[in-house]
């Protein structure tokens, strides 16, 4: 498939549950990788964020540090900084959204991180999105 047909099938399936949930007072919300927050297309597998936010409620990127290959964010091991690469996603998600009113509400990575590590990712993610 193109990469038009791939964003169509996944925008057209999320705008289908949004419209079936909607009137169920049913948020709708996807999960996404969360490099696709600093990817303008949809990545090889349909995931387009402008497309994606506008037929959601809550949006997702797994900001997963270890999910991130050498020079993402100018490191060659982004999975040795987990803040800083939260940091970095959520601003480019948020700058992407502009005015949206869509949720933004990212995962962070948990596993092969200490509990510092972990704490620090979330004060990083509060910090960006004003909590």
């Amino acid at each position: 498939a193109d990469a038009v047909s791939r964003v169509a099938t996944i925008t057209d399936f999320l705008a289908n549950a949004r419209s079936q949930l909607l009137p169920r007072d049913c948020a709708t919300g996807a999960d996404i990788f969360g490099w696709i927050t600093n990817t303008p297309t949809d990545g090889g597998i349909g995931q387009h964020f402008e497309s994606i936010i506008g037929a959601v409620d809550v949006v997702s990127p797994m900001i997963y540090p270890s999910h991130y290959s050498s020079g993402w964010y100018g490191f060659s091991v982004p999975n040795d900084h987990p803040r800083e690469v939260v940091t970095f996603a959520s601003r480019d998600a948020l700058a992407r959204m502009g005015g949206s009113t869509v949720v933004l509400r990212p995962w962070i990575q948990d596993f092969w991180y200490t509990a510092a590590q972990v704490r620090a990712q979330i004060a990083a993610a509060r910090q960006r999105l004003g909590l």
